[in-house]
């Protein structure tokens, strides 16, 4: 951290006369200067990780108030790190619940409403199955249009899509599985799902 601080010093503005503030918890630093314009006034600049533009360049009519904007802020960014951290430790130590037989779904599109069920074969890992798409119905109890092309459908367990195969996935913290941004499994709720062909 000190190393790059001290290799960047040349592509940053460092006023004269600064007294220099190092976070390296936050990869941070921080120059408190006086001010330029007024006697009375004072400014600090900041920067973070190895960026050369400054996180903020400002000036305070008083130490006291330097003193509490850069608190603040520091404080912010260490909620920032801290809220990252656990992230990071959720996903660590995060074991999926799925279990063979376990039913996910999908719905996605724009013009239309697609829905997909897949089906658990297999954990491989605490973090990963086998998955294998599986044939949907339309609910018995389920709202239809009266045109015919939109209802409510549910899946049909163990009925695997024609030359459809096995999928090893990962799975994420909610026991979802990401196949695109738009197209996320997760575990069925148990209700029809609204579902759409038109367009």
């Amino acid at each position: 951290m000190k190393c790059h601080i001290d290799a960047l010093k040349d592509q940053r503005y460092i006023p004269d006369h600064s007294t220099e503030q190092r976070h390296d918890n936050l990869d941070m630093v921080i120059y408190l200067y006086p001010g330029h314009d007024s006697l009375s006034s004072v400014s600090a600049v900041c920067y973070e990780g190895r960026r050369t533009k400054p996180s903020f360049n400002l000036r305070f009519m008083s130490k006291e108030r330097r003193s509490a904007y850069v608190l603040k802020w520091t404080e912010d960014r260490q909620k920032e790190v801290d809220a990252k951290l656990a992230d990071r430790q959720l996903k660590r130590d995060f074991k999926t619940t799925l279990t063979v037989g376990s039913i996910l779904s999908a719905s996605w599109g724009w013009e239309q409403t697609n829905v997909e069920f897949w089906q658990v074969l297999g954990v491989k890992s605490p973090k990963r199955v086998l998955i294998r798409p599986i044939e949907k119905r339309l609910a018995e109890d389920g709202d239809h249009s009266r045109n015919g092309m939109a209802g409510k459908v549910i899946p049909v367990n163990d009925a695997f899509l024609d030359n459809s195969d096995p999928v090893e996935k990962q799975v994420s913290i909610g026991n979802r599985i990401t196949f695109s941004k738009y197209r996320r499994l997760s575990p069925w709720s148990g209700k029809p799902q609204y579902c759409s062909w038109y367009g």
